[in-house]
């Protein structure tokens, strides 16, 4: 059999149904003048912007009001009223306790000479507010809050506000403008860049296994961490790894086929299976999953599930010589000797490189006495090569029948046969 060369696909960041990453924290490094700044901007978004504010500063319909002790109270109603406006009804019955602990935050902030909170007026109706806590000791000004009158849209409140609030933090000497989590596109134009949050999850040990839920967030770092144990042969914990994985998304493809691996690893082939079934009951056009699931009926002498598996690997993809050999395998072990032959010669003359359809066809040759003596040991030889790969990629089943080959092959192969004894050791 070759080996399986279909790399699958991690769906975990196309069915997240959030498209925001609150775990990058876009953040602008601000040069020491505004012009400095609006360089470092497209041309497109710099027009925008000083087209903006000399409307919003040089007429006498806007204007923009700074929070100040008499007007912090006011300030703070018109922002969260007009948050309210847009988000109330989609963030539920939580809402209120949040708001309330917003204005406490913003009232603490302007006592500590920590909060900047504008306004942005049209006539005498507010249309945008923007809530900023101030860093005094790092020179950071850090975004928290904005809303806007979703009726206005020329000009843009939001964009206005940002600049303005951007303008502010230079002429102040501020050294960063941090737009906290999430990675909304409108921030990239104002030209941030992407910082990483570095976070740790702490649990009891004896804690149950179900109890120790992910973050789905972090389901792309956490299969890679999964992959790595499973790849050091610390198998117990990588089969925790997947199965945390499979509780948070039960479909998680890459997840499903690699605790299916480390099933048949163990031994558990029914387990294995199972979870094959599973997987190709969502993922019905994997060709990596009817190879697996084909090989594992055809380890348990089901050679007419092996059949079938190969043969829908082959409707998908109708030149793979994984297939082609792994069929020839199965009719072999059917006795079926001329239509394993006829498999393997197909499977070679879509890969010629293909060594395992290559040592199986003489593998088939040599056992009804047609493979040339000269040819003989050379093939052991490779037999035993293969052995090598099977066992290094934890398939001894598989290697076994390799080294045995070689064996039988040339019984002077000292290495497959010591091979076999530390195989068969270890498994005892």
């Amino acid at each position: 059999r070759c080996f399986d060369r279909d790399s699958g696909q991690n769906n975990a960041s196309k069915q997240a149904a959030d498209p925001v990453d609150h775990y990058i924290c876009p953040y602008i490094a601000l040069p020491n003048s505004w012009d400095a700044y609006l360089q470092t901007l497209s041309s497109n978004t710099r027009q925008k912007i000083r087209r903006f504010l000399r409307k919003v500063e040089g007429s006498a319909r806007y204007r923009i009001t700074s929070v100040e002790k008499n007007s912090l109270e006011s300030h703070i109603v018109i922002l969260l009223d007009l948050w309210q406006s847009r988000w109330l009804e989609k963030k539920g019955t939580g809402a209120a306790n949040m708001l309330d602990a917003v204005r406490r935050l913003l009232r603490h902030s302007f006592e500590q000479n920590c909060l900047a909170l504008p306004v942005l007026w049209q006539d005498d109706r507010p249309i945008g507010a923007i809530a900023h806590l101030l860093d005094w000791r790092k020179r950071q000004l850090l975004f928290y809050m904005t809303a806007r009158d979703s009726d206005i849209k020329q000009p843009p409140p939001g964009l206005i506000l940002q600049a303005y609030s951007i303008r502010q933090a230079i002429q102040q000497g501020f050294k960063t403008y941090d737009f906290l989590r999430g990675n909304e596109p409108y921030k990239y134009s104002l030209g941030a860049q992407d910082r990483q949050i570095q976070h740790l999850v702490v649990r009891r040990r004896a804690w149950p296994e179900r109890y120790c839920q992910i973050d789905r967030k972090t389901l792309a770092d956490a299969f890679k961490r999964a992959v790595r144990q499973h790849r050091q042969q610390q198998l117990a914990e990588a089969a925790v790894a997947y199965r945390q994985i499979l509780a948070v998304e039960p479909l998680h493809a890459d997840a499903l086929y690699c605790l299916s691996m480390l099933k048949q690893q163990q031994g558990e082939n029914q387990g294995a299976i199972a979870l094959l079934q599973r997987f190709l009951k969502a993922y019905p056009h994997s060709l990596r999953g009817w190879l697996s699931i084909g090989n594992l009926y055809q380890q348990q002498q089901n050679f007419a599930a092996a059949v079938d598996a190969f043969q829908q690997s082959l409707a998908l993809q109708p030149d793979s010589a994984i297939a082609y050999n792994n069929l020839g395998y199965t009719r072999q072990q059917q006795g079926q000797w001329e239509a394993a032959i006829a498999c393997y010669r197909q499977a070679l003359a879509l890969d010629p490189d293909c060594a395992a359809a290559d040592v199986s066809l003489a593998n088939a040759l040599h056992a009804q006495q047609k493979l040339p003596p000269a040819r003989v040991i050379s093939y052991a030889v490779a037999n035993y090569e293969l052995g090598n790969r099977y066992q290094a990629a934890g398939d001894l089943g598989t290697a076994v029948t390799y080294y045995q080959q070689a064996v039988t092959m040339n019984p002077d192969l000292l290495a497959a046969q010591a091979k076999l004894a530390q195989i068969q050791q270890c498994t005892s």
